[in-house]
């Protein structure tokens, strides 16, 4: 009787893990087709890329969005920006409609891949490089790579190559927070469930509230995909091999025009209460933090510093105009 009864067990979990699979499997395939790309597809060794490009101008500006984010991180900025130049933003591998890639998700490869992209697609040169948070570290590298091809640069909160040798540690994540759990809940349909919870879904949303319900909606599929969390998995664990890179390199940016935006607010909301030592993590930091943006400054002798007064660090979402506002700043820069 108790092997029948610990088999019917087993056969009940294994049955609700083939049904998990195919949840996950088919609401993802219903999500790429209720959300299309917004902009624009182009295959660069076998593989698609999505980008946005819009506006006309001297220069193109290049964003580049942080861990995490891609395109729809500058929803709220490139309009503004394309009203008076070109501007493009894009999806790196394994975010967004694009592809994954088997590469490393190093910012050697990562600089490559998007240079590859700019070509294909025939973005006209010079550049205006955008880099908010880790895309700050993409954008050094891209500049060491191929300084002709820019005209400035605008570090948003960036990330700085001596961050972990200056910072605190930060708090030790949870079993559930591990890269091989989360990607068996994420393959189970586990993490959509949770993301479909009203208290979760409005506490994802909160960090969104600047944006249409429309993009909201978008960034809850992507965040509930697989693909979604293998990419933030591989370029997380990525990440400090990413700041050695660029600190290797010692990167100068000459006479290049550079601006600095740094967050000027504190971190709030309510999805942080669930989170009390990342919150005491991220007070103890902020002072540091903001001499690691100031330093940066030093990397051009053509260098303007500006603080995003309302927002924290997400600023593409909380304080678009200042972005906007940089890289007019950049454009006199490159009049005189």
């Amino acid at each position: 009787m108790k092997i029948v009864t610990m088999k019917n067990f087993f056969l009940a979990v294994l049955a609700l893990l083939v049904l998990g699979v195919i949840f996950q499997t088919t609401s993802t395939w219903i999500d790429q087709y209720r959300f299309q790309p917004p902009g624009q597809q182009v295959y660069v060794n076998g593989k698609r890329w999505h980008y946005c490009c819009s506006g006309n101008g001297p220069q193109t500006v290049i964003l580049d969005a942080g861990l995490g984010s891609g395109s729809l991180d500058w929803s709220l900025v490139q309009p503004k920006i394309a009203e008076f130049t070109r501007v493009f933003s894009y999806d790196r591998a394994g975010y967004g409609w694009s592809d994954e890639s088997s590469n490393s998700r190093t910012s050697d490869q990562i600089v490559e891949e998007l240079h590859l992209l700019l070509n294909q697609a025939e973005i006209p040169k010079p550049y205006i490089l955008v880099g908010h948070s880790f895309g700050g570290i993409n954008m050094q590298l891209y500049f060491s790579k191929y300084p002709e091809e820019v005209q400035g640069i605008i570090l948003v909160d960036s990330s700085h190559p001596e961050q972990v040798e200056k910072l605190p540690p930060e708090p030790e994540k949870s079993v559930v927070e591990h890269p091989s759990v989360q990607m068996l809940l994420s393959r189970l349909g586990v993490i959509r469930v949770l993301c479909s919870i009203p208290y979760v879904k409005n506490m994802i949303y909160e960090t969104f509230l600047s944006f249409p319900v429309s993009i909201r909606k978008m960034y809850l599929a992507q965040y509930s995909s697989t693909k979604y969390i293998r990419t933030f998995t591989r370029e997380n664990e990525a990440f400090e091999e990413n700041l050695r890179q660029v600190k290797e390199r010692h990167i100068s940016f000459g006479s290049t025009p550079l601006v600095v935006i740094a967050a000027g607010a504190e971190s709030k909301g309510e999805w942080l209460n669930s989170y009390p030592e990342l919150l005491a993590w991220i007070q103890q930091s902020a002072s540091i933090w903001h001499d690691l943006q100031k330093d940066l400054l030093s990397k051009s002798s053509q260098s303007e510093f500006l603080i995003a007064e309302e927002s924290d660090h997400m600023i593409p979402r909380n304080q678009p105009e200042i972005v906007v506002q940089a890289v007019q700043s950049i454009q006199q820069m490159c009049l005189k």
